[in-house]
């Protein structure tokens, strides 16, 4: 094992998040103060409430690395059902600015041919 504050100062560093960059020192140094990870997670509204409490149990049962894992795994599919629902969301409207264009394309093309046949 690594030690905790290290791989946390690392993920920091590690990371492009400004939020997350900003979170982590708090988040350490309540674990310098003798806080568990979970209490520390939980107090830094970076994360959600189920990454705590994935904590905690991973911390109770002695497997924080097995239960880590798990919870990037849900993570990971809650953000592509997200991602799969916006862009379906998406599409209808995608479509429909389309038209809007083809649209105004199409008036803006046959409107000076109109008024030329209008003038003979």
């Amino acid at each position: 094992g690594f030690p905790l504050v290290e791989s946390l100062k690392m993920a920091g560093d590690a990371s492009a998040h400004p939020m997350l960059q900003a979170a982590l020192p708090k988040i350490i140094e309540t674990i310098k103060a003798g806080e568990e990870l979970d209490v520390a997670l939980q107090r830094c509204d970076f994360f959600p409430p189920l990454v705590a409490h994935g904590v905690r149990a991973g911390q109770e049962a002695g497997s924080l690395v097995k239960m880590l894992k798990h919870l990037a795994k849900i993570i990971q599919l809650n953000l592509d059902h997200a991602c799969e629902t916006f862009s379906v969301a998406l599409e209808p409207l995608i479509i429909g600015f389309v038209g809007v264009v083809v649209g105004f394309c199409v008036v803006a093309t046959l409107l000076p041919m109109v008024k030329l046949v209008e003038v003979l």
